[in-house]
This record gives structure tokens, C-alpha cells and sequence, in this order.
């Protein structure tokens, strides 16, 4: 059996937190869970994360990752920015799809009681979405590609 990087084991250890989650009670998850998933010792799993409180970033912190990527991919090329904005929303709800623990994590009660952690990297989160659709849609009513008169479901149906 070959020993595994610290990247790799930390990638696992999120892995494994993101689809255990989602499995459990609200503020059920615990550490010995999840190095039993990952099938290594709970001392194992603290020689990458030594507190709960550093899973929790490194967690939050890979989940803001891939929702910025997702962003990113979704906002590239030239296409109207009605496009874009859809793109982005659309990409910000199979993110969720694909990893319903973001929901759980955010808002169990266990999560909630590291509030001082969740909340100023949910926050950071939350605002570079805002901020880009912010941006995609101050493009489009510029461009008059949004008919500013109709409700928002313009965006989803623009016919």
C-alpha cells in the first residue's frame, strides 16, 4: 500500500466530508467518521487537519474553489451577457447538484456552531456570486438584452 501525499490525503478528506454529509443528521459528522470512510486512524486524519475548526476551512475553502471555477468556466467567452448570467446560475445550482453537502454544511447545526469559521468564508462565497451576477446583469440591461419591464424569469425565458 502506498503512503499518499499530503494534497492527495487532504483532497480525500474533503472528499469524504462532502459525501458523508449529506448521509447524516445535522451536526452527526464527526472526524472518526470520516477517517473511517477514508479508511485511515482519527490520529490519521488530525496529522492533516489538527482541529475541527481546520477541516471545516479546508473544506469551505475547497467548496469556494470549485464554485469559483465553476463561475469562471461558465463566464468565459464572448456570448451576451444574459448568456453568461445564465450560465453562472445555472452553474451555481449543479455545483449544488453535484455536492448537496454545501447546503448541509452551511446551515447544520454542528456547522453552525463554528459560525465564527463558516460564516466569513459562506459570506465570501456569496458575495463574488453576487457580485458577478451583479456584473452580467448590469451588462444586459445596458444591452437591452433584459426587458427590465418583465420579472426576472426574462433571464430563464427570454421569449
Amino acid at each position: 500500500m502506498t503512503k499518499n501525499t499530503v494534497p492527495e490525503r487532504r483532497k480525500e478528506i474533503v472528499e469524504a466530508t462532502t459525501r458523508q454529509v449529506p448521509k447524516l443528521c445535522n451536526g452527526l459528522l464527526s472526524t472518526q467518521a470520516i477517517a473511517n470512510h477514508i479508511g485511515i486512524t482519527q490520529a490519521g486524519l488530525f496529522r492533516h487537519v489538527l482541529t475541527k475548526k481546520d477541516l471545516r476551512i479546508v473544506v469551505l475553502t475547497e467548496i469556494e474553489c470549485r464554485a469559483r471555477r465553476a463561475w469562471d468556466e461558465a463566464s468565459r467567452g464572448y456570448d451576451p451577457s444574459v448568456v453568461r448570467l445564465r450560465r453562472i446560475l445555472l452553474a451555481q445550482i449543479k455545483l449544488i447538484e453535484d455536492y448537496p453537502a454545501i447546503p448541509a454544511l452551511l446551515f447544520s447545526t454542528g456547522w453552525l456552531a463554528a459560525k465564527e469559521v463558516v460564516y466569513p468564508i459562506h459570506v465570501c462565497i456569496m458575495t463574488a456570486l453576487r457580485l458577478r451576477v451583479t456584473e452580467e446583469l448590469s451588462a444586459a440591461v445596458r444591452l437591452e438584452a433584459i426587458d427590465t419591464s418583465r420579472s426576472i424569469r426574462s433571464i430563464w425565458n427570454p421569449c
